[in-house]
């Protein structure tokens, strides 16, 4: 595979997650961010209520609620077309993923993964995220966890699609190209600039 075709997988393969903190003109943003190239956006308000959960998604065309994946308040997915649910160790310490599959066939299930023992217990998702691969932007005392060499041996066999997660800008993504990464996600890169929808276009240039 050229380098040029790589590097256009990971565009084709963006997700998206939500700002950290709420914005006066986040429902706007996440707005045109749904009508974009991404492939999901993933909802991340770990302080919210599932009806402040429930009120953000209200705001939001119901034709791109499947874009949207939830961590929080897995009820939800009983209320909104959703496309998936990102569990968080948090929910994991007491619900099943199999269970949920089960329940959810048109669902798919996330998680994140923080070292490289973890991706050997990944077979039940649909995805995961490996961080942080690079230095944090969102949280600034969170340094990259993995060696290159660590990740090409990691890599190479994974059946589950993996996304690199944490640090991710447009001119580190040579750097990642030749792992066996699907796809990328962002989140510093665009919610610590004051035009984030100006960001995420320089992942598509």
């Amino acid at each position: 595979m050229s380098n040029t075709t790589l590097l256009q997988q990971f565009k084709n393969n963006l997700i998206v997650f939500s700002s950290p903190i709420t914005r006066d003109d986040e429902i706007t943003i996440v707005l045109k961010i749904l009508e974009s190239k991404i492939v999901y956006f993933h909802l991340r308000k770990p302080a919210y209520s599932i009806n402040e959960t429930r009120s953000f998604l209200n705001k939001l065309p119901k034709r791109l609620h499947s874009k949207i994946v939830i961590h929080n308040h897995v009820s939800l997915l009983e209320e909104y077309n959703l496309k998936g649910y990102y569990c968080t160790r948090k929910f994991l310490q007491g619900n099943s993923v199999e269970l949920l599959k089960n329940k959810h066939p048109n669902t798919l299930f996330s998680k994140g993964c923080h070292s490289i023992v973890e991706l050997s217990n990944i077979e039940m998702y649909d995805y995961v995220f490996l961080s942080p691969i690079f230095d944090s932007i969102s949280k600034r005392n969170l340094p990259a966890s993995f060696e290159f060499n660590q990740l090409e041996k990691a890599l190479i066999d994974t059946k589950v699609p993996i996304y690199a997660l944490g640090g991710i800008t447009p001119l580190l993504l040579e750097k990642i190209k030749h792992f066996n990464f699907q796809g990328i996600g962002i989140l510093g890169f665009l919610w610590s600039n004051k035009n984030p929808i100006q960001q995420l276009g320089k992942f598509f240039n």
